[in-house]
């Protein structure tokens, strides 16, 4: 499926390369083909550059505009994707996938706001067929700071009343059931420690992050701002080189 996609995209773009510059329609319309099979890639920023790459002047393309919608929900980027949802229904007001997907951006939305989850029913949503819930992050009361002598932790940003929530953050990645159960098995080995993993679900999340990271350039600061203070960073990762993504793994 990855090569078939890849092909695709392969396709498109030598399609946009050489196509005449005057025939602006045909490249919008390769434009939106790219982004739809980046999106089913998941290759979610690359999907939301060619939705915003094959709307020209002032015309709305609702296809174009869903599709940037539902690449800016993966990313967690909600409040882009509601208006990108709105746009597509200005253009396409009765169309009830739209509304649906745009109620769920305003779902996500008023959770990073106010923290309001029903963790009895995200918890018995559960089972071996569904394990990645489709919640946003909560970290308002929170912030990151560096310490003078402990390196990089985690403080409260506002007073935080007794019984209240403090914070809920969605895993950046997470290996599905059929991770573990596949006939290749990983393990990972730590040079610095000289340790190594002990089951194989630790190996799925990392090939997990890495294809995440690869597909996704700018979850890599994101991703890397979750350490202590050890990591040493160039200010770099998640840049491109001829074309693709450096990911340290």
């Amino acid at each position: 499926m990855c090569s078939i996609l890849a092909n695709a995209c392969s396709s498109y773009t030598q399609a946009i390369d050489n196509a005449p510059k005057e025939d602006r329609e045909f490249v919008r319309d390769v434009y939106r083909k790219r982004a739809y099979a980046n999106l089913t890639g998941k290759r979610f920023t690359n999907a939301i550059e060619d939705t915003l790459a094959s709307c020209f002047g002032d015309l709305i393309d609702s296809k174009a505009q869903y599709c940037a919608g539902k690449a800016a929900y993966e990313l967690g980027l909600y409040e882009e994707s509601q208006e990108h949802f709105e746009k597509a229904l200005e253009s396409s007001p009765r169309d009830s996938k739209y509304r649906k997907d745009l109620n769920r951006a305003n779902g996500r939305i008023a959770e990073q706001q106010d923290g309001e989850y029903d963790f009895q029913s995200m918890g018995e949503s559960l089972n071996e067929q569904h394990i990645h819930l489709d919640h946003a992050s909560f970290i308002r009361n929170t912030m990151i700071a560096t310490t003078e002598h402990k390196g990089r932790g985690l403080f409260a940003a506002r007073f935080i009343e007794r019984g209240s929530l403090v914070l809920c953050e969605k895993a950046l990645g997470f290996p599905s059931m059929s991770s573990g159960k596949s006939q290749t098995h990983s393990v990972l080995f730590n040079f610095n420690t000289n340790t190594r993993t002990q089951g194989t679900a630790q190996g799925a999340l990392f090939m997990e992050l890495v294809h995440k990271l690869y597909n996704n350039p700018m979850l890599t600061s994101r991703f890397f701002d979750l350490d202590s203070g050890n990591y040493i960073r160039s200010g770099k990762e998640g840049e491109l080189v001829d074309g693709v993504p450096i990911i340290d793994v």
